[in-house]
């Protein structure tokens, strides 16, 4: 049991270059297009999504995919075929794919997901004003803040915020039920007016109450007696 256990833990994963894209097992020390070091703390792609997976990872915790299982498919189907013809293939349709992808950065010092535009990362509080990145496809060094790499091109923006974007399915089945969604310029909201400000109204002077003096009635005159 336990050398089967040993076995299993220490099986090659198909993994991908980070810098270059190129497929690579767990166990590779240097990658043999581009001849990055592998290091304890180097990052690796899923060879699906490109989401970043440390090398002792068994399934990728973007995408989900088993990778254990998918080398094992590898191996069995690799024989009778030419496996640098099958991976260049995949390497050409990852890196077309990726060029016209939109994709996040990842942090230098913890490799989490962020957009790029933070002052520090959420996780490991590393500032990140003069941080620099690796281009994922040429290995251009670029600003974290960058939105497309200026040596190859590829698309380093972050995705659109949730509501915005649809999936071709979601779009196929908005189109049967007649649901149209609303071109880009549409939505926008009209900037609200600035509410005037109450007008006071003119305050009446009060009255001037004037004191009203008795009249004094004449007296009558008395008729004298004879």
């Amino acid at each position: 049991m336990i050398p089967d256990m040993m076995e299993e833990r220490h099986k090659d994963i198909f993994l991908s270059c980070f810098k270059c894209g190129r497929i690579v097992k767990s166990s590779d020390s240097e990658c043999p297009r581009c001849g990055l070091q592998f290091g304890p703390g180097t990052l690796f792609e899923c060879p699906f999504c490109c989401g970043l997976i440390w090398r002792n990872a068994t399934v990728c915790s973007t995408c989900g995919i088993d990778l254990a299982k998918f080398s094992d498919n590898v191996e069995k189907s690799s024989e009778g075929f030419d496996m640098d013809e099958f991976v260049d293939n995949i390497i050409t349709n990852e890196l077309r794919d990726m060029k016209t992808s939109v994709r996040r950065v990842a942090c230098p010092g913890c490799g989490l997901m962020i957009r790029g535009d933070e002052d520090r990362c959420p996780r490991c509080d590393l500032p990140l004003e003069e941080a620099e990145v690796d281009c994922p496809v040429c290995g251009e060094k670029l600003p974290l803040s960058a939105k497309a790499c200026t040596n190859c091109q590829a698309m380093l923006a972050e995705p659109p915020p949730e509501g915005e974007f649809r999936a071709p399915e979601e779009e196929a089945v908005a189109e049967i039920l007649g649901v149209k969604t609303k071109p880009e310029g549409q939505t926008k909201a009209k900037p609200s007016k600035k509410a005037e400000p109450p007008k006071k109204k003119p305050e009446k002077t009060p009255e001037k109450k004037v004191e009203k003096k008795p009249v004094k009635k004449p007296e009558k005159k008395g008729k004298t007696k004879k």
